[in-house]
């Protein structure tokens, strides 16, 4: 269950990322609030996704 949950919730932060860069290209969203979620969603990759994996 809390791998499901984990994969729908990476599900969601990629299409928030493609939403968003979609979005920057046509200049209807700031280019710093891009690289903000960018930012968060490396961090999250980096620390949070390795400490999840060897829990298991």
């Amino acid at each position: 269950m809390k791998k499901q949950s984990l994969q729908i919730l990476i599900l969601l932060l990629i299409v928030v990322l493609v939403i968003a860069l979609t979005l920057t290209v046509l200049s209807l969203l700031d280019p710093i609030l891009f690289w903000v979620l960018a930012g968060l969603s490396a961090i999250f990759a980096f620390k949070v996704l390795p400490k999840i994996g060897q829990s298991q």
